[in-house]
């Protein structure tokens, strides 16, 4: 027979069987025994106090998944080797206040659980009894404290649930020792302050404890002096102030750690304020620090205050102990800017038994574990920004502080209020803070009780370089103008040696600014947080103090030459790019030729997508403005730079073309990339005429082989927005054969030609010319991220699965890339991926959501000028209503596409026509079929062939009418 030991599983068997240890009705019911599994049971039922030290947090551990500890101390397994390690922190966490917590615990679950009063008494005796034979480690003081109250008789409900709770309390806390149950450490239990008699007396007259409110150990700071915010107004926190209230009654020591202006001294102010109101603790101390550790506690607590930091510090530190071993003590210490290498005292806080919160930008103390309070979030934000604010917003306002909060910078609890009071004092509105945030960043003042406050001169106080010890002003400095990004030692010794010096001095100072909260670290390397950035950054930042900090940058990049974004460029040449643009930004004053030069260069270079190119194109054009000295090679590199950004204007880049048409002054690398990207641009402002112009300035021999075929390629496209479907597939063989013959070609443009083919080819039935470019293409794409090449790749094998396949397929293709993240607005690319996702609905009969695709596009395209595609995907919608049997609504969009058919002539007259034809058929208006059928036959043959089905259906009606 098993022998009978006192473990927590004994203990719920007690509670939960009707055979243990006594055949009995059981004490909690069976439908209230429902859901409690014996591991859930204890972890939910033991209070943080008992489970929160380090043994108990491994014992106790829940992350979702079976943890056999937990397992092994409910049936007291011998596998366990730490019972007398947790007997010394359930011993340490015994106090009052505890253990009236567990018994609440255990009181809240009996009341619920309908207990039997009677039948638990009567089972715990004989429990007792049963273990007393076969357990070791049960002494005759455990089992005479746990009988004798047993044993005792309450007088009404209240005080029978006390005892019932009172003895689940004991029996809990002696069965999780375990082994250790019999450990001197345990004997505190059964003092007599810790006796029923004590506590039940507490439990029923707390008034006469002194346990009204909580006591305040030290002189009242600046933290309450500052009066708190009112609770409704403390948003998104809830969290964190759950989080620290727990910290507090299980006697935890932890950082608050976080950058200047986060929260964290109001934090702490929301904490007193909670602590005291609920009476989670019974004596609060609040220091702020200053200097130093020793001298900010002898400042803080009456009775010391005269006496020297090093002989009161020791005398403090005893009160403490004294004052924890009487109750539950919270020390709270504000604004730690030292570690223990500059304030060895910090060392001493560890071995006090209190809970201990410290405030501070650090990020480590040793002895304490981090919490790291982060940014709100941007709906949170909105909350602070519109609480300082103080006037209703508009629709639309709360759309635009939505998009800025997304900013890292903006969306900090200083930055919320600041900006808030700025607008508010200058009567803006949130666009016109935007606005005004946009061109002139956090320069702004405003008037506030007759004074003028600025934000850069209040964040300024935030962080100094004051605050830093002079070796890392340079490196912080460094920070400042580098974009937000972590950077490695490596990274930042090869491009900035000047700076840094050797790689091991360097990782020192990085990995002190990292404690010290100035910078943040990752397994890739540091950064600096943007607001540290802007309280650091210079007021001026001219070119002769821009350039050292730039280090060997532009040495670097000027090696490399003229830029061609053709291709890809290395990642970590676009990198240094980004860090020479966001320099570029801070520049004040005027610029030199030379640097302008490098400034084109990078931004030529960088990536850039439809959110970020017009503020880009201002940004260069104001440091254009600044240059000194300009000549033509400057000139074109930046016309050159603006076309790849599908900026400038026609007339503009119409004159440059004639000017070195006429006497070529720059190089003809140069020349070549400007009429490349110029033409680029042209294509997206719809001026065909003068970008084929430019491209075929690119189909002469002496330029580079990449170069030649994007053009084709871009040729391809224009072509295609003019309806010229033949002379588009025209230039992209050209540019297939091109490529075939010229294996130096860069492989994204090779990419590009064939997969816009494979679309042609399968839209002129084509499909043996087809296949084998959809199966090189499905090759090569395993390789390749670019959304550039995923949307080419989605078009050319989704159409040919759409024609060729399964339109289930081709659907899917499409709504892969049909995102914003592929597009630029407005991009003519994204209004053809939907178009074919509408023909494929269109395949799956799937014709209502087919038309509303369609219609939607149709809007866009008339606000956005689009002659070509309103005319393609006005001859579609008319397909559809042709399908649902609707035949005036396609005649209605009929006329639009006929506008563009009739210039075009060809397959778009040949189309449009062959849709009337049916239109009228269904209308049954055979004289004005036939004249459409007469004059779309034809077409369709020379566009598509004699054998392709739709040239043989629209003969076979043609003779049916004729006949």
């Amino acid at each position: 027979m098993e022998k009978m030991i006192l473990s927590l599983k004994n203990v719920y068997m007690t509670l939960m069987t009707e055979d243990f240890p006594i055949y009995s009705e059981s004490v909690i019911g069976r439908a209230e025994r429902k859901g409690h599994t014996m591991l859930r049971f204890w972890q939910r039922q033991i209070v943080p106090e008992f489970r929160c030290l380090p043994c108990g947090k491994m014992l106790w551990r829940n992350n979702c998944k079976r943890n056999r500890y937990t397992s092994y101390l409910c049936n007291r397994s011998a596998e366990i080797k730490t019972y007398s390690e947790y007997a010394g922190e359930l011993a340490s966490q015994i106090c009052v206040s505890s253990l009236i917590n567990q018994i609440n615990q255990f009181g809240e679950f009996l009341s619920h659980g309908k207990y039997r009063h009677d039948i638990l008494l009567r089972r715990i005796q004989e429990l007792m009894r049963l273990v007393k034979k076969d357990d070791s480690r049960l002494t005759n003081e455990i089992e005479e404290q746990i009988v004798r109250t047993a044993a005792r008789k309450s007088h009404n409900a209240q005080e029978k649930l006390f005892q019932a709770s009172y003895l689940l309390t004991l029996l809990m806390l002696y069965a999780a020792a375990g082994e250790a149950m019999d450990d001197s450490s345990m004997s505190v239990l059964r003092q007599k302050e810790y006796s029923f008699e004590e506590l039940w007396n507490i439990y029923t007259h707390p008034a006469q404890q002194g346990a009204s409110s909580v006591t305040f150990l030290t002189v009242h700071s600046g933290i309450m002096q500052d009066n708190p915010l009112p609770q409704h107004r403390f948003f998104g926190r809830e969290e964190e102030m759950f989080n620290l209230k727990e910290l507090a009654v299980t006697n935890q020591k932890c950082l608050i750690t976080g950058m200047g202006g986060i929260g964290k001294t109001e934090l702490l102010r929301q904490l007193i304020c909670r602590c005291a109101d609920e009476k989670t603790v019974d004596k609060i101390a609040v220091v702020p620090y200053e200097n130093g550790i020793a001298e900010s506690f002898v400042r803080a607590f009456p009775g010391f205050q005269r006496q020297k930091p090093e002989d009161g510090f020791p005398k403090i530190l005893h009160h403490l102990r004294k004052e924890s071993k009487q109750g539950k003590v919270l020390l709270l210490i504000d604004n730690l800017t030292n570690g223990v290498r500059e304030d060895p005292d910090l060392a001493q806080l560890r071995l006090l038994d209190c809970a201990i919160l410290i405030t501070t930008r650090r990020n480590k103390l040793e002895g304490f574990e981090s919490y790291s309070l982060a940014n709100p979030t941007v709906r949170t934000g909105a909350l602070i920004f519109r609480d300082n604010y103080g006037i209703p917003l508009s629709e639309e306002d709360q759309k635009v502080l939505t998009r800025m909060l997304e900013e890292e910078m903006l969306c900090h609890p200083l930055t919320l209020r600041l900006m808030a009071r700025a607008a508010r004092g200058r009567k803006w509105s949130v666009t016109e803070l935007e606005k005004s945030l946009r061109e002139n960043g956090l320069s702004v003042s405003w008037q506030e009780e007759e004074r003028e406050v600025g934000m850069k001169q209040l964040y300024r106080q935030l962080y100094s370089y004051m605050q830093l010890p002079e070796e890392y002003h340079i490196l912080a400095e460094l920070f400042t103008i580098l974009p937000r990004d972590s950077y490695s030692a490596p990274f930042l010794c090869r491009y900035f040696p000047d700076i840094t010096g050797s790689e091991t001095e360097l990782r020192i100072k990085l990995k002190a600014m990292s404690e010290g909260g100035w910078l943040e670290a990752d397994e890739d390397g540091w950064s600096m947080h943007p607001l540290i950035a802007q309280c650091l950054r210079k007021k001026s930042i001219p070119e002769n103090r821009m350039m050292p900090l730039f280090g060997q940058i532009p040495q670097i990049l000027n090696q490399q030459g003229g830029f061609n974004p053709v291709g890809i460029e290395e990642p970590e040449l676009r990198r240094i790019c980004g860090i020479i643009v966001h320099g570029a930004e801070l520049l004040t004053g005027s610029i030199s030729r030379e640097l302008m030069k490098t400034i084109l260069q990078a931004f030529g270079r960088i990536v850039i997508n439809r959110k970020t190119n017009a503020s880009y194109l201002r940004i260069l054009e104001r440091l254009m403005k600044r240059c000194r000295t300009q000549d033509d090679e400057i000139h074109i590199l930046y016309h050159t730079v603006q076309g790849s950004w599908h900026g400038g204007t026609p007339s503009v880049f119409r004159a440059v073309y004639e000017q070195q048409k006429q006497n070529l002054t720059v190089s003809g690398e140069q020349m070549y990339n400007f009429c490349y990207f110029a033409a680029n641009s042209l294509i997206w402002q719809q001026e065909y005429a003068l970008a084929e112009t430019l491209l075929k300035e690119n189909l002469r021999d002496d330029v580079p082989a990449t170069s030649k075929a994007a053009s084709y390629y871009e040729l391809a496209e224009c072509a295609e927005f003019q309806g010229n479907a033949e002379m588009s597939l025209s230039w992209l063989n050209q540019g297939v054969d091109y490529v075939k013959f010229h294996p130096e070609c860069d492989e994204n443009v090779a990419f590009y030609l064939n997969s816009a083919a494979c679309g042609f080819y399968v839209k002129f039935g084509m499909q043996d010319a087809a296949r084998p470019l959809v199966e090189w293409l499905s090759e090569l794409i395993r390789s390749r991220t670019d959304p550039v090449d995923l949307y080419q790749y989605a078009m050319a094998v989704g159409t040919y699965e759409l024609y060729f396949g399964d339109p289930e397929r081709a659907l899917e293709h499409y709504q892969k890339v049909c995102k914003d993240e592929f597009f630029w607005e407005n991009d003519p690319n994204q209004f053809k991926v939907r178009g074919q996702m509408a023909i494929a609905l269109q395949r799956l009969k799937r014709y209502e959501e087919a038309l509303d695709v369609y219609l939607n596009l149709l809007k866009e395209l008339e606000e956005n000028d689009s002659p070509y595609l309103l005319h393609v995907y006005s001859n579609n919608i008319s397909v559809v209503y042709l399908e649902l049997g609707r035949p005036q609504d396609a005649l209605t969009h009929l006329e639009t596409a006929m506008i563009h058919a009739r210039q075009s002539g060809g397959i778009a007259l040949a189309e449009t026509q062959r849709n009337h034809a049916r239109a009228f058929g269904q209308l049954g208006n055979s004289a004005e079929e036939l004249a459409c059928l007469k004059e779309a036959a034809p077409l369709l043959e020379e566009a598509y062939g004699a054998e392709h089905p739709r040239t043989q259906a629209a003969i076979q009606r043609l003779k049916e009418l004729e006949t």
